[in-house]
């Protein structure tokens, strides 16, 4: 057997466990998931064009995830490709994102763009986030999201990352941590405090503002996501 096909089976059999476990007529043992994990992503850019096709193909041929009789999840796929680390994932992680994911797996794509750290994604997660500031609220699944992509602006280290991040200081999901990931991000920007103190100003601590200096202040009644790794 060669190698390509090893990783194609390899790839196959991801897809069937991201069908879930009523593929198989007996329960896998604990950790199957992780070591088959693992084990694509040990072939790194070796398994990437495999990787591609198929995570293309089960969304864009079929739509949101679903083929055959079953539905596929993507998000081993999505780990696998964050795990890679390789760029030329982005622009399908942005493609599925965009129009195919569920409630977890936008949430992982997102997290994987953040990860990959490329113009391309910090670019489109600018433009989610200033689209959902604007009241196109369909471009994510859950807040979990827009906090991602604060903090990679946040990362970002670009001045074209202020603007979005302006925005979402107006998008207000406290259970979730915004705005004040988006605060927390400008913060980082020595040319955003001047918008930051203003905000500041206009907005108490005991209701969930900012101090001077940029961090967020949260009621001890919200809950907040866990912070993506």
């Amino acid at each position: 057997m060669s190698r390509a096909i090893f990783i194609q089976d390899l790839v196959e059999l991801l897809l069937r466990l991201e069908r879930g476990m009523q593929e198989f007529e007996t329960p896998l043992p604990q950790q199957t998931e992780e070591s088959l994990i693992t084990a694509v992503a040990a072939f790194g850019d070796e398994a990437l064009p495999t990787l591609l096709t198929r995570f293309t193909d089960s969304f864009t041929n079929i739509g949101h995830g679903y083929i055959g009789h079953g539905y596929i999840a993507h998000g081993y796929i999505i780990e696998v490709l964050e795990r890679i680390g390789n760029p030329a994932a982005v622009p399908a992680l942005i493609a599925f994102h965009q129009n195919y994911g569920n409630y977890d797996s936008r949430a992982g794509a997102m997290s994987a763009l953040r990860m990959l750290d490329t113009e391309q994604a910090y670019t489109y997660m600018s433009e989610v986030l200033t689209r959902y500031a604007l009241g196109n609220t369909r471009v994510v699944d859950s807040p979990l999201e827009l906090v991602i992509a604060c903090r990679a602006l946040g990362e970002w280290g670009d001045l074209r990352a202020i603007p979005p991040l302006m925005a979402a200081a107006q998008i207000h999901h406290e259970p979730a941590g915004m705005p004040q990931a988006a605060i927390q991000a400008l913060g980082r920007y020595p040319a955003a405090q001047k918008f930051l103190a203003k905000f500041a100003s206009q907005n108490a601590p005991s209701d969930g503002g900012v101090t001077d200096e940029g961090t967020a202040h949260t009621s001890k009644d919200h809950d907040h996501q866990p912070e993506p790794e």
